[in-house]
């Protein structure tokens, strides 16, 4: 291949970009000259190895190469290289051109190329008490279902070479045919072991086969998730939603659709023996019965008597959100909201009035995609009891039905697009509820106190309640 000429003046789109990088790097310099190269891979060693010193430099003679399949390859191979600066490096590529392509895969999920947030605090260890903790860990000892087969490396790269996003391409596609052997292999290939990127393969892996054939390849994707690293919380979720059956209406429940959600846990529960199953379980009852209470069109408690027990939180907390919609935030009351909830939820009980409606359900409620609790932040957070709170982070568990139906109250309020201010939360400090009450309150309160927060110390009298605004206002510094 000859040599390519490295033009001085690059297109305005490529000095736009190449100054953007400058900015964002902060770094700049000469690197090595790629015109100094006789063929290919002298030019792909010589970027690998300039860009950490001269990243701006280096990226201005890619995007200057006149070869799209060679510019694409030094693409790929510094993204991988550099994974922290991916995005960065994806910037230099010409819009429709086959880097634009490539590293549209290779960044397809932010948080590859994110610094993993984790607290001080978090405990090392999952802790004893019942509930989801911050992370959903795979099953135990779950083996890589291509573990001790043979690799026949010359088939596999029959059609592609060394190209990593062609052997990427091709594990997806055996994904999709239920074939995690082959698509484990493949992704292992294309990358390295423990990249992100390869971490990244085997999370697509995963979802390509529960997107494929569904809870028949239930045990092989959780096996597969294993093996993503610190992207394995994640892909176990991912999985674990991908077998949330259909819901139904939470004010005229179909028995058939129970009794699937039931079935589904229990596997769930199976499979994922005694720490993770529970979990596992916990977030599919969670992002079920929110889905059934969406479909209603009143908060209605029918559900109550066709649930196991452990089913019963949440769908206080998916009748508490559908009630928090229908309530003026302002004028909200925490404890009478709680009051109805339980005559709901209490299997037996003679619920109040339901608000009627006719025709869709009475509202159209976005999804709750604020967590406040998701991480310990200490040894007293990770020994509360929790339960995943509609299916975006956890709450606490209450200690009674009254309690869990008041935590549940204050959690969907806290979730409101407009919510509460923060002395609705702190009117409970020091009242007669329980500890876990008046811990949810105190850390909620926090979290929309601002600068007033500090004013909440001391008006409950467990140092625990004051731990967690503490907690809170450190958080939101």
């Amino acid at each position: 291949m000859s040599t390519p000429a490295v033009p001085t003046a690059l297109p305005r789109w490529v000095a736009a970009s190449v100054a953007l990088i400058a900015a964002l790097i902060g770094i700049s310099g000469c690197g090595a000259d790629l015109a100094d190269c006789a063929d290919a891979d002298c030019r792909l060693s010589t970027a690998e190895a300039a860009f950490a010193d001269a990243p701006v430099d280096t990226l201005r003679q890619v995007a200057a190469l006149p070869d799209p399949i060679e510019q694409a390859a030094l693409i790929e191979l510094l993204v991988h290289r550099y994974p922290e600066h991916g995005t960065t490096i994806c910037g230099v590529a010409p819009a429709g051109s086959i880097a634009a392509e490539r590293c549209a895969r290779l960044t397809v999920r932010p948080h590859l190329f994110a610094t993993e947030r984790v607290s001080p605090l978090q405990p090392a260890a999952v802790a004893p008490a019942a509930g989801p903790r911050a992370d959903l860990p795979p099953p135990a000892g779950a083996a890589a279902p291509w573990l001790g087969l043979p690799v026949d490396e010359a088939a596999l790269r029959a059609t592609c070479g060394a190209s990593s996003t062609c052997l990427q391409d091709a594990a997806l596609e055996r994904a999709g045919a239920a074939d995690a052997v082959g698509a484990g292999q493949r992704c292992i290939l294309a990358w390295p072991a423990g990249s992100a990127v390869g971490q990244e393969c085997l999370f697509q892996v995963a979802e390509r086969m529960m997107l494929a054939r569904g809870a028949a390849v239930l045990e092989p994707a959780l096996a597969v998730c294993a093996q993503t690293g610190n992207l394995a919380s994640n892909c176990v979720q991912h999985v674990v939603l991908f077998t949330v059956p259909p819901a139904t209406p939470a004010d005229a429940p179909v028995a058939g659709a129970v009794q699937q959600a039931t079935a589904t846990a229990a596997r769930l529960r199976a499979l994922g023996g005694a720490t993770a199953g529970a979990a596992y379980a916990d977030l599919l009852w969670s992002v079920w019965l929110r889905e059934c209470a969406v479909q209603a069109r009143s908060p209605s408690g029918a559900l109550a008597g066709w649930l196991p027990a452990e089913a019963l939180p949440h769908l206080r907390m998916a009748l508490a959100w559908q009630a928090a919609l229908l309530h003026p935030p302002h004028t909200a009351d925490p404890l009478r909201l709680a009051a109805e909830l339980v005559a709901r939820t209490t299997p037996g009980a003679t619920p109040p009035p339901l608000p009627t409606t006719t025709g869709a359900p009475a509202h159209a409620p976005p999804k709750p995609a604020r967590a406040f609790w998701r991480w310990d932040r200490g040894p007293e957070d990770a020994a509360l009891p929790a339960v995943y709170a509609l299916g975006a982070g956890r709450r606490a568990l209450g200690e009674t039905p009254e309690d869990d139906a008041l935590i549940a109250v204050l959690e969907a309020l806290a979730r409101l697009p407009q919510p509460p201010p923060a002395e609705t939360f702190a009117a409970l400090l020091g009242g007669p509820h329980g500890l876990r009450v008046r811990w949810t309150a105190g850390r909620l309160a926090s979290a929309f106190a601002g600068a007033q927060a500090s004013g909440l110390l001391g008006r409950d009298p467990d140092p625990l309640v004051d731990a967690a605004i503490r907690a809170e206002m450190g958080a939101h510094r």
